[in-house]
C-alpha cells in the first residue's frame, strides 16, 4: 500500500486550513504546530478519561475473547497440520500436488 502524502491529503480534505496557513511565516508556523500539538494531547487525554469509551473497550475485549481463543486454536492446529504434512513429504506450497506414498 502506497504511503499517503500528508500535504496532498490536507489540501484535499481541509482547503480552508491550507488557505489560512499558506501565508504564515516561520514563527507563525511554529506557533501553529505547537498549538496543534497541545490540542492533540488534550484530545488524547480526554479519550483516555472517557468512561463510556473505557467501559465499551473493556466489554468489546470481553466479548471478543471466545472468538480470539478459537482463532488462536485453529491457527495453531493449522500450523501443526502443515508441519506434519511437510514432515510426511506433502506439498505445503498450496499447489495441490500430492506425493504418492
Amino acid at each position: 500500500m502506497a504511503k499517503k502524502d500528508p500535504k496532498k491529503e490536507v489540501e484535499k480534505n481541509y482547503p480552508e486550513f491550507v488557505d489560512v496557513v499558506a501565508g504564515l511565516n516561520i514563527q507563525e508556523l511554529e506557533k501553529r504546530i505547537l498549538m496543534y500539538t497541545k490540542e492533540r494531547e488534550n484530545v488524547l487525554d480526554s479519550k483516555e478519561k472517557d468512561e463510556t469509551l473505557i467501559k465499551t473497550a473493556a466489554l468489546k475485549k470481553e466479548l471478543e475473547a471466545p472468538y480470539r481463543d478459537s482463532i488462536k486454536a485453529i491457527s495453531l492446529k493449522t500450523k501443526y497440520l502443515f508441519q506434519l504434512l511437510s514432515e510426511k513429504g506433502g506439498d505445503t506450497n498450496g499447489s495441490g500436488e500430492h506425493s504418492k506414498q
